[in-house]
C-alpha cells in the first residue's frame, strides 16, 4: 500500500503527544489529527507517577514539567468540609496517602510530580513540533479502514474532506472518540460509578485559602458535594459535583449555575470566571481488543478509570512508550516484532490492574485486587505476569532496576535506555555479548552492574527482554519473556 506518513495519530491528548514525539525521536514520519480547535486550556489530571516522569525524563523534559509543577507544590494537604471557607471535618498531613519519599528515591531517579495536563501536553506540542511531525488541530476523523498492510483514515479540517494513508494507526482519541465505533470494537464496563460536571474556573481565593493551601478539598456536609481541587497553584480551580444525567442533564448546567455552585462551594462571596463546563464519568472500562489490523487503542481509548490514584493519565503515558518503540523496529525492518499481539499481551493486564485499583481507591472493595501500592503499580509491574514487585528485580519482564552510575553523577542505568537495545553486564566485567537479538537491531553493551546481577538485556523501553539466568535463550522483543 502507497502511503502517506509512516504513522498516523489520532488525539492529541497525554497517550498520543507522547506516541508520537516518541516515534518523531526514534526518526519515524508521524501525523497527529485532533478534533479541537486547538490545544485544551482544561487541567484536568495532574499526578505524574515516577514511571511517567522517567518517561518524560528520556525525552529530555523531566525538568520543564518540574518547573511547571513548582506552583502547585505548596498545595500539598487534603482537606475535609462542608465548604472551602467553613470549619474542617479533617485536614491532612502533607504528602498524606503518597509512598515515603527515601522509598521512591530507593526505586526510581524521579519522584511523584503534580503538573497539569494542559502543561504537559502544551511541553509535548513544543518539543513536537521541532521535529518533521504534522500536527493538524480541527481534524476530525469520520472513516477508518485497515487491513494487514496499513490504515486509512477520512478526516475534514476547515471545511474539506481528505483522506491519508499510514503503515500503522494509533488510536489516542479518548473513550468518545470515533475510532473504535467505526471499527466496530466495543467496550466492556467493569462499573460505573457516578457522573460528575466539572466547572473549571479562574478566581483569586487566597483570602479564603490563607496558609492551609489544599490539594484537594473533599466536600460534603454543605449545600455541594464533590470535590475542590486547585488548578494549576496560579489562580485556575476545579470543581466536580455529583449529578443524575437521568434528572438533572449536563444541558442543564450552564455558566450562570456553574458559578453560583462554585461561590456555594467556596462558602463566601467571590468573583468567578467560568472557563469551561465539562460532564464526565467515575468509570472503569476496557476496550474489547486493544488492536485491530494496523489499528492499536492507547489511553483512554483503550481503558477508562476514576481518577482515584491518578492512574488514568499514567496508564496512558506508558500504553505510549510500550507501543512507540515496538512501531519503531518493525518500520525500520527488523524482524520477528509481534506489534499488535505483544502490546496486547502487555498493557491490557497492567490496565485491568489499574481500573481494578481505582475503583478500589473510589471505595468498592475488590478481593481480587491483589495489591493496594500505587507505587508498585507505577514501576513494580511486570510484563512476563504475576503481581508487581514489591523490589527492584533482573526478573525478565520488569522495568531494569534503577541504579545510579558510579563516577557518573545525576546519572541512572534507566538513562542508558533509549533507541536501542540494551547489554548489561557487571561493572569490572569485559561488556558482555549476550544472548541472540532480533535481526538488524542496534546494540550497546556497557558494564555498569552491581557484582552479583546477571548479564541484562534490556529493550528500548527499558524492560528486560533476557537474563544470564534463563541460560542462554534468545530474547523474545515482544513479550518481555524468553523463548527457545
Amino acid at each position: 500500500m502507497s502511503q502517506d506518513t509512516e504513522v498516523i495519530v489520532v488525539g492529541a491528548g497525554p497517550a498520543g503527544l507522547t506516541a508520537a514525539l516518541l516515534l518523531a525521536e526514534f526518526g519515524i514520519t508521524v501525523t497527529v489529527l485532533e478534533r479541537r480547535p486547538g490545544p485544551w486550556n482544561h487541567p484536568r489530571a495532574r499526578g505524574l507517577n515516577p514511571r511517567t516522569m522517567e518517561i518524560l525524563r528520556g525525552l529530555g523534559l523531566q525538568a520543564a514539567v518540574e518547573e511547571a509543577a513548582r506552583p502547585l507544590e505548596p498545595y500539598d494537604r487534603m482537606l475535609m468540609a462542608a465548604t472551602l471557607a467553613g470549619p474542617e471535618h479533617r485536614r491532612g498531613e502533607p504528602g498524606e496517602g503518597l509512598p515515603d519519599p527515601a522509598r521512591v528515591a530507593a526505586l526510581s531517579p524521579c519522584g511523584y510530580t503534580r503538573c497539569p495536563q494542559d502543561a504537559l501536553e502544551a511541553l509535548l506540542l513544543r518539543r513536537l513540533r521541532g521535529t518533521p511531525a504534522e500536527v493538524r488541530f480541527g481534524a476530525v476523523v469520520t472513516g477508518v479502514e485497515t487491513d494487514r498492510d496499513g490504515a486509512r483514515v477520512e478526516f475534514t479540517a476547515a471545511g474539506r474532506t481528505e483522506r491519508r494513508q499510514a503503515r500503522w494507526l494509533v488510536a489516542a482519541d479518548g473513550a468518545a472518540g470515533p475510532t473504535r465505533r467505526l471499527l466496530g470494537v466495543g467496550t466492556e464496563e467493569l462499573e460505573v460509578l457516578d457522573h460528575y460536571i466539572g466547572i473549571h474556573v479562574r478566581a483569586d481565593l487566597e483570602r479564603v485559602v490563607g496558609d492551609r493551601r489544599p490539594g484537594i478539598v473533599i466536600l460534603y456536609g454543605g449545600t455541594v458535594e464533590g470535590s475542590l481541587l486547585p488548578g494549576d497553584g496560579q489562580g485556575r480551580w476545579l470543581l466536580n459535583v455529583e449529578h443524575d444525567p437521568a434528572t438533572d442533564p449536563p444541558s442543564a448546567f450552564d455558566r450562570q449555575r456553574a458559578a453560583d455552585l462554585f461561590r456555594a462551594a467556596v462558602g463566601t462571596p467571590v468573583d468567578v470566571d467560568v472557563l469551561d463546563v465539562v460532564p464526565w464519568r467515575a468509570a472503569g472500562t476496557l476496550s474489547h481488543t486493544f488492536s485491530q489490523g494496523r489499528c492499536l487503542w492507547i489511553g483512554d481509548a483503550a481503558h477508562t478509570m476514576p481518577p482515584a490514584g491518578a492512574l488514568g493519565l499514567n496508564t496512558a503515558v506508558a500504553d505510549a512508550h510500550n507501543i512507540a518503540w515496538k512501531l519503531a523496529w518493525t518500520l525500520r525492518g527488523v524482524a520477528g516484532l509481534d506489534v499488535a499481539g505483544g502490546y496486547e499481551r502487555e498493557r491490557r493486564p497492567v490496565a485491568l490492574r489499574s481500573v481494578r485499583h481505582a475503583l478500589a481507591q473510589m471505595g468498592r472493595p475488590r478481593p481480587e485486587l491483589d495489591d493496594s501500592d500505587p507505587l508498585l503499580l507505577a514501576v513494580g509491574h511486570r510484563y512476563a505476569g504475576g503481581r508487581p514487585l514489591a523490589e527492584p528485580s533482573f526478573d525478565v519482564g520488569s522495568r531494569v532496576p534503577h541504579r545510579w552510575l558510579a563516577g557518573d553523577p545525576g546519572r541512572s542505568t534507566l538513562d542508558l535506555v533509549g533507541d536501542h537495545w540494551l547489554v548489561l553486564s557487571p561493572a569490572g566485567d569485559r561488556p558482555a555479548p549476550g544472548p541472540a537479538l532480533p535481526p538488524g537491531a542496534a546494540v550497546s553493551r556497557v558494564a555498569v552492574l552491581p557484582p552479583d546481577a546477571p548479564v541484562t538485556v534490556v529493550r528500548p523501553d527499558g524492560f528486560i527482554a533476557w537474563t544470564a539466568r534463563d541460560g542462554g535463550r534468545t530474547a523474545d522483543p515482544t513479550v518481555g519473556a524468553a523463548t527457545t
